[in-house]
């Protein structure tokens, strides 16, 4: 599944070198130059990865005034997403330390090269991945790492695309996937349509719930899929 990525920084032009590069690196990245729009940005773009920079050219707002105020939320607490901090400044001990008072994760000095930024992504993407079993309820239960699910403690076969559709659905549960982003982060291909997620989806629901299709993947009508777990 692609990494989801948000670059808060007030340079533009390395907002756009940056974000060509990553993404040839196949991470999603948005972008955003002005800080007072950072917390608006982050609720739109609901990112595993946010690149911080220090300096936003406002006196009454900077990269750790946005840092302490994503972590005062419980869901973007740490282990939940992981934020690294950039920044040109000269004083660079002094600052990491304060980043890191704040919430950050990483810190990285301007100019650094983009293979080292490439490095702290991996390295917290581990950190973020969400957990390595998931109960939906007391039936299903999701091993991601081993890439299987059990049904009333069977072990139910998944195909590879299936459980792909599953897993992303199901990082978080309860929140509503449009047919886009499934294709977009599950096919990574063009020549997909709605109907290759809705025969996939159809398929799935016949394994992990045949008599009751809707009771784990709901349709969100007009929007596409979400998994619950009863917590509604």
């Amino acid at each position: 599944m692609t990494t989801r990525i948000l670059l808060i920084d007030d340079d533009s032009r390395f907002c756009v070198e940056t974000k060509e590069y990553l993404e040839s690196k196949s991470f999603h990245v948005e972008t955003e130059t002005n800080g007072y729009k950072a917390m608006e940005r982050l609720h739109q773009v609901e990112p595993d990865i946010v690149i911080l920079d220090i300096a936003l050219q406002k006196e009454d707002i900077n990269g750790f005034n946005i840092c302490a105020e994503i972590r005062q939320q419980t869901k973007y607490e740490k282990g939940a997403l992981g934020i690294v901090m950039i920044s040109g400044h000269h004083s660079k001990y002094r600052n990491w330390a304060r980043g890191l008072q704040q919430g950050a994760d990483r810190y990285l000095v301007k100019p650094f090269e983009m293979d080292v930024l490439v490095e702290e992504i991996n390295a917290l993407q581990s950190l973020i991945a969400g957990p390595n079993v998931l109960a939906i309820d007391e039936s299903l239960t999701i091993y991601f790492d081993e890439r299987r699910i059990t049904i009333a403690e069977k072990t139910v076969q998944l195909t590879k695309r299936e459980f792909d559709v599953l897993a992303y659905l199901a990082k978080p549960p309860n929140k509503t996937r449009t047919r886009f982003e499934l294709l977009e982060n599950v096919w990574k291909a063009q020549d997909y349509t709605d109907g290759a997620v809705a025969k996939c989806i159809h398929l799935l629901r016949q394994k992990i719930s045949p008599d009751e299709p809707s009771l784990y993947v709901e349709s969100v009508r007009g929007v596409g899929y979400k998994l619950n777990t009863g917590d509604k």
